[in-house]
């Protein structure tokens, strides 16, 4: 599935873990990149509601 985001800044905290680590802490972060890496293996946002 592709991911777009609102700006720059989501995108670069979405995608490097340095930043969004930076920002938000390790916690977070981890969260963060974990459900983007749930939304890229989705195919469709159907089979994401249905294996939540």
């Amino acid at each position: 599935m592709d991911i777009t985001f609102k700006n720059k800044k989501i995108q670069k905290i979405c995608t490097d873990a340095k930043i969004a680590e930076r920002t938000y802490g390790r916690e977070m972060a981890d969260k963060i990149h974990q459900r983007i890496d749930e939304i890229n293996a989705a195919d469709t946002v159907e089979m994401m509601i249905q294996f939540h």
